[in-house]
């Protein structure tokens, strides 16, 4: 019997700890508005890191205030923004910790 606990401990441990990973994985996917695109996506304890690019700035602007709306994000910061005015495209570089 301690060997079997033993052996499941590790696959435990892992899934207690990750199941949260899965679930802001899923609360990210929703909150993704159509004409955004992630080039980079970065979940760690701390928060969170995107780099990508959406086709207009309404894309982007309801891309920010879907993450201000998420549960469990503290701060909003962007690192990096550039809009591309023959295009309307803006590629950006946002960061989120976690409350």
């Amino acid at each position: 019997m301690r060997k079997i606990l033993a052996k499941q401990a590790p696959i435990s441990n892992y899934l207690a700890e990750n199941i949260s990973f899965g679930g802001r994985y899923d609360s990210l996917s929703k909150l993704i508005p159509s004409g955004v695109h992630l080039e980079k996506l970065t979940i760690d304890d701390s928060g969170v890191g995107m780099a990508g690019e959406s086709v207009s700035e309404l894309g982007f602007a309801q891309l920010l205030r879907s993450l201000k709306k998420m549960e469990g994000i503290a701060n909003l910061s962007m690192k990096d923004t550039n809009f591309d005015q023959t295009s309307g495209a803006v590629k950006f570089n946002i960061q989120a910790t976690f409350k």
